[in-house]
């Protein structure tokens, strides 16, 4: 026999943030997703703005396109015979942040890639809230038809920024974008070459002993 279900009114289990920024002329994903039982009705404010997708009876995303006339205060609500639960979101326009000016290879293994990225110069006031927080790195085997795309996120700053779970001997057509709380920055794009074999360090001990015989053998070869 099954537990009965335990009732309650809706909580947020999705927290984004209250101050929500977009890109001029592209689209923004406002979420609300709760937990109730009975499951709740969610109701978005102000109506007829935007397109409401309902990915389940919990979860509801209101998608705006931002033009000049989105910024403002969007506010959903969901409720049910226990309660409601309201969530306020504030949609700014926002910046796109600048793009990387160059990458580097570090080393290539035969299954990972080690790369370093460049970024501009920038100075941005620290009330926008717009600099430049992660790199978006993407990445695929170069092939005549065009494959699907494999994505890593890095906090900028990172000390290591490494592709790993790749082929040896490929050749890797990799894309880098910035993004900061509005989006993504154009790409910039390069391609690697994964190794053929893995790298071959000595160390100096071994060296030393290889050395040492080598000039045993000769003093031996002289003295005959």
């Amino acid at each position: 026999m099954k537990p009965p279900l335990l009732l309650d009114k809706p909580y947020a289990v999705y927290a984004q943030e209250n101050i929500v920024y977009g890109l001029f002329n592209n689209t923004l994903n406002l979420t609300c997703e709760v937990e109730a039982n009975p499951p709740p009705t969610i109701k978005w404010n102000p109506r007829n703005v935007g397109d409401i997708i309902n990915e389940s009876r919990h979860k509801s995303v209101l998608v705006l396109n931002m033009t000049e006339d989105t910024p403002g205060k969007y506010q959903c609500t969901a409720t049910n015979e226990l309660g409601q639960f309201k969530k306020e979101f504030i949609v700014e326009i926002g910046t796109e942040p600048e793009p990387p000016i160059n990458i580097t290879l570090i080393e290539a293994k035969p299954t990972s890639l080690e790369i370093e990225i460049d970024m501009p110069n920038i100075t941005i006031m620290e009330e926008t809230n717009m600099e430049p927080k992660w790199f978006v790195i993407e990445y695929r085997p170069v092939r005549k038809e065009e494959g699907e795309w494999y994505s890593k996120i890095f906090n900028i700053g990172s000390e290591e920024l490494l592709l790993t779970d790749l082929k040896k001997n490929t050749k890797y057509e990799i894309r880098v974008a910035t993004k900061n709380l509005a989006g993504l920055s154009d790409y910039y794009s390069t391609i690697f070459e994964t190794s053929l074999a893995a790298s071959v360090h000595m160390s100096s001990s071994i060296f030393i002993v290889i050395v040492n015989l080598t000039i045993l053998l000769t003093f031996r070869l002289w003295m005959a």
